[in-house]
């Protein structure tokens, strides 16, 4: 009835590390319908039709606090609107959470707390988007840290996984990583992708406008852009080993960024590594 469930969702090996997705995959539809159907051929007793109630409950709120579109199939687990249920459902949830209690104390987890916490902060968050600011949908996906978790990881891994960097070793490792990481977020990331860009492809955001006013300024914007970028150090000054150094890190980086960039960018990069070159 539940082909995804394993031994280790119940009773986890020793020395595991926490993974959320076993508690996502047990307290899921699938398991509640399997359980619905076990009590339904008398496999299972009446009372385990609670224990698949309470697994289709957080199901919801996961997909409601997980939504990354507009249309999905999972119940209520598309973008929040004026017009969804899903304002009714988060205080019916918020109800029942205040109602769940624990065998054998008087006192709530702290995961319940965190539950109604999350999802008052939520109910108040998408009041103020809709009648403050106009917003005619909300994404619950984006409304999390892992933009910042995976700078973080990035720059933890630069230099033999300091954890306690001092603020000169910070700055220089997360320079390093504006260079040569920013764009490509580590193999053992603890968080997913956060969707998350760099503008580099203003010939693909030009060439969707129908404006050639707009194209005009992109490209007028582009040479600026990368102006700011320079060394404030006049490249005449700099010693024969320093302008080795500009020689060798103006050629790096337009290695790497002529696949990413726009043509009028790539141009730039090209006569910027070779009057360094020629300097």
């Amino acid at each position: 009835m539940a082909p995804k469930l394993a031994s280790k969702h119940i009773t986890m090996p020793p020395f595991s590390h926490l993974r959320v997705c076993l508690a996502a995959q047990i307290l899921s539809h699938s398991v509640a319908a399997g359980i619905s159907a076990m009590v339904t051929l008398k496999a299972l007793p009446p009372e385990a039709i609670e224990t698949a109630k309470f697994a289709e409950q957080f199901d919801r709120l996961f997909n409601c606090f997980n939504s990354s579109s507009l249309t999905s199939k999972n119940v209520i687990g598309h973008g929040i609107t004026a017009s969804s249920t899903h304002a009714s459902f988060l205080e019916q949830s918020l109800e029942w959470l205040s109602q769940v209690q624990c065998n054998n104390t008087s006192q709530s987890l702290p995961c319940l707390e965190g539950w109604r916490l999350s999802i008052s902060c939520l109910l108040k968050l998408w009041k103020d988007l809709r009648e403050n600011l106009g917003f005619r949908y909300l994404l619950t996906d984006r409304l999390n840290q892992d933009c910042l978790e995976n700078l973080f990881a990035v720059i933890r891994s630069k230099g033999g996984n300091r954890f306690n960097p001092e603020a000169y070793e910070f700055k220089a490792a997360l320079r390093q990583c504006m260079v040569d990481s920013v764009m490509t977020s580590s193999e053992r990331q603890n968080c997913k992708e956060d969707l998350d860009s760099f503008l580099f492809s203003l010939e693909n955001l030009a060439s969707k406008g129908s404006n050639a006013a707009i194209r005009n300024r992109l490209q007028q914007n582009v040479p600026r852009n990368l102006h700011m970028l320079m060394m404030p150090t006049a490249v005449i000054s700099l010693s024969s080993v320093e302008s080795n150094i500009v020689v060798y890190i103006a050629g790096y980086v337009a290695s790497k960024l002529s696949s990413k960039v726009c043509t009028g960018c790539k141009e730039l990069l090209i006569g910027v590594s070779d009057f360094a070159s020629k300097d």
